[in-house]
């Protein structure tokens, strides 16, 4: 395995530069995740679409219902038909 000075000599900044943060990840969590930890990872993979669409209508359904209340001055949201990137966002 080749050093991080060797590396910042070698290559370019940002290969040295991701390296560098691959090694540090190493020496601090180790070469090898838990098998709990792998468990979890793949979990929150196999779920992570499911999450975003949820996320997404949510967010859709709370700028509708911030921009009907009179107490709220200005709402900017691309799903909201006011806002100016509206068109691109439906895309």
């Amino acid at each position: 395995m080749f050093t991080s000075s060797y590396m910042h000599t070698r290559c370019t900044p940002l290969a040295s530069t991701v390296f560098s943060f691959f090694q540090q990840v190493l020496r601090d969590c180790g070469g090898q995740m838990s098998p709990f930890n792998a468990f979890q990872l793949i979990q929150g993979l196999e779920t992570l679409g499911l999450r975003g669409q949820a996320h997404s209508s949510n967010a859709n359904a709370l700028a509708d219902w911030l921009s009907k209340r009179k107490e709220v001055a200005w709402v900017s949201h691309p799903s909201l038909a006011s806002h100016p990137s509206h068109e691109t966002a439906k895309k």
